[in-house]
């Protein structure tokens, strides 16, 4: 996120007299610490409580800027406005997040309201080139897009392994990888060393297709079709398995129709009390499968399904561990979930579901739950991942 990057944007000593500047494309840099004057700019993004973007009528190279306030304005998105200013450019002392701005003077005229300002379409490779400097703070579409990392950064995701996707002024839904979007639009800025894309809101992302293989994708599952049965907190063997690489849940698989099919857990989302973490690979699991899924990036007991790569942790003194997905229309759905506390938790010993207790309302209560019987292949611990769960009578 780059919310914090724009306060404290600071102004110019100012020469007394303005400079007309009908359109954001004839300002130059030698008119640094001037006043200027923009006629008929439309406000191109939601408005700040420190400022917001501003863009001639017809989208292109040079054609948009940022508008520093020093308390939130009074104009809309969509107004075409005229506006006068100190026209600078800024660099933040700890990102680079880099921008040339007016720093507002007073809003002098509204002309009009609801105006639309059409993307100017940009291929990717050319934010690669010098050409990308002259679309800082312009409104840009990328077209036929694919989301290569739906999980970059907090608030971020990214597009053709290059572009990095902002939540400025507009958080979207969860994606998983390998899905596309027709268009992509939004203002580029520049933060943190990269060009950032910064969608305006839910129509600056056209043309979403959520693909997945297998029979099913996650988001298409309900409450209890996937049950946690087993889960290692603790694990030991004799001091050679550590939380990072032996921790683990394991889950089954139990399809409401038995003919539903296998299912892709990509864009399945497991967390903990405090953190989450979203599977974005495809894995392909069917009916009533054990899914074994490591915390970590690897695992001392074998090869699970998936690595869940150290986001999450199972605390020693009691935690909870839940399974959501979100819809294509942003809805989230709780589909099984179980909390535990340290009494229950021993070294080197998983706790496991009992054999004949096999749903999402069985595994809410742990008087249904026992330590494990069975010892782990190649490892002093006990526990049965990948493996059927026995009786705890």
């Amino acid at each position: 996120m780059i919310l914090s990057l724009f306060f404290g944007l600071m102004g110019c000593q100012t020469n007394d007299a303005p400079q007309l500047s009908n359109s954001i494309k004839q300002l130059t840099d030698n008119q640094y610490g001037t006043t200027v004057n923009l006629d008929s700019v439309v406000v191109s993004s939601p408005v700040l409580h420190y400022g917001f973007f501003v863009s001639d009528p017809v989208a292109g190279p040079q054609s948009g800027i940022w508008v520093y306030t020093e308390g939130k304005s009074d104009v809309q998105y969509g107004e075409q406005i005229s506006l006068s200013g100190v026209f600078e450019e800024y660099t933040h002392p700890t990102s680079g997040w880099y921008t040339e701005q007016i720093h507002l003077h007073a809003v002098t005229d509204v002309l009009a309201r609801n105006v639309h300002v059409e993307p100017y379409t940009v291929q990717v490779e050319e934010l690669h080139t010098t050409m990308a400097n002259s679309l800082l703070s312009t409104l840009i579409r990328i077209e036929d897009v694919e989301i290569t990392d739906p999980d970059f950064g907090p608030g971020e995701w990214q597009i053709e392994d290059t572009i990095v996707v902002d939540d400025l002024f507009y958080q979207a839904d969860s994606f998983v990888a390998e899905n596309h979007f027709s268009s992509v639009s939004g203002i580029l800025i520049h933060n943190h060393g990269a060009h950032k894309l910064v969608p305006r809101d839910a129509r600056d992302l056209q043309g979403h297709e959520q693909s997945c293989i297998g029979d099913r994708c996650a988001w298409e599952l309900q409450y209890g079709e996937l049950v946690i049965q087993e889960f290692m907190p603790n694990p030991f063997n004799d001091g050679a398995c550590s939380d990072q690489d032996g921790e683990y849940i394991e889950l089954r698989y139990i399809p409401e129709d038995p003919f539903a099919g296998s299912l892709d857990l990509a864009g399945l989302v497991i967390a903990d009390e405090n953190n989450r973490f979203q599977i974005k690979e495809s894995v392909e699991v069917f009916p009533n499968q054990i899914i074994w899924l490591s915390m970590g990036q690897r695992s001392c007991y074998g090869s699970p399904v998936a690595h869940l790569g150290n986001r999450i942790t199972l605390n020693n003194d009691g935690d909870v561990i839940s399974l959501h997905v979100r819809s294509p229309f942003g809805e989230e759905k709780l589909i099984d979930d179980v909390y535990y506390d340290g009494t229950v938790v021993t070294e080197g010993v998983a706790l496991q579901l009992a054999g004949d207790y096999t749903t999402a309302e069985d595994n809410d209560s742990m008087h249904v739950w026992c330590e494990s019987q069975h010892r782990i292949e190649y490892s002093s611990d006990m526990g049965s991942p990948g493996l059927a769960n026995h009786s705890c009578k």
